[in-house]
């Protein structure tokens, strides 16, 4: 059974509290209590819902939801509260904040297990967690966090707030920029696909790129980005990838 988010944080709002944070039009008696979050199938009598496609409204229809946030547009009638917001999945994510739990904290410093080259150059407050190897000549920006079990290999740069969960792998020479984020699994640089056919036998073809990865961008779980055959693949600004993805050179 999924975990809902019922006052993580032990916080609750009235309804008119909440519509006024997502600058809504409450539909609905606003002293009503809210202490928590979930989906339109699982909420119950004081969770909000959110309606953010047509095709669950069905499961709007039958909601047990203390209230929903729909479109400014919406004109069925559900069993219960409504407030009406220009775009529903953004303003959840504005009341997520208010319920969700805290983020798992953190503090800046090397953990005794870590095996770091003394010829890497961290920055200001970075974080290496347990069993984190750190080679030759890397560069580690400010507040970089590099959890459990992470390696990054020789002459690696990684800018300012990145931050890799748990067993992220980046190879030789490879760039990431400002808070760039790296789920757990993911691999970074790995050699491309590359092979001659030669006198009866497929040989390898050296793989001597890199990968870039520019700021704002957020690898998914187990995504595996492989480098260039000569020059660069690279990974422009800001962008998202899920997990299980794989991106050839």
């Amino acid at each position: 059974m999924p975990r809902s988010s019922r006052g993580s944080k032990g916080v609750t709002r009235t309804l008119a509290e909440i519509s006024a944070l997502v600058g809504g039009e409450l539909v609905g008696h606003g002293e009503k209590i809210c202490r928590g979050i979930n989906d339109l199938n699982r909420a119950t009598g004081d969770q909000l819902a959110f309606l953010g496609n047509s095709r669950y409204l069905k499961a709007a229809l039958g909601t047990q939801a203390l209230a929903v946030l729909v479109p400014r547009d919406f004109s069925a009638e559900l069993p219960c509260a409504i407030i009406r917001v220009e775009n529903p999945s953004s303003a959840f994510a504005r009341v997520i904040d208010l319920f969700a739990p805290a983020p798992v904290p953190w503090t800046a410093g090397i953990h005794p297990t870590a095996v770091v080259d003394p010829t890497a150059c961290l920055g200001e407050g970075v974080c290496l967690g347990p069993h984190v190897t750190v080679e030759a000549g890397v560069q580690l920006g400010a507040r970089v966090h590099i959890g459990a079990g992470c390696y990054v290999g020789r002459e690696v740069v990684i800018g300012d707030g990145a931050f890799l969960y748990p067993g992220a792998i980046i190879r030789e020479r490879c760039l990431l920029g400002k808070r760039v984020i790296l789920h757990s699994g993911a691999v970074i640089g790995s050699d491309g696909f590359g092979y001659e056919f030669l006198e009866g036998k497929y040989s390898k073809i050296p793989q001597v790129g890199f990968v870039q990865i520019d700021d704002d961008c957020e690898i998914g779980a187990n995504t595996t980005i492989d480098r260039g055959r000569f020059d660069k693949t690279w990974i422009q600004e800001g962008c998202k990838i899920d997990n299980l993805v794989m991106i050839a050179h």
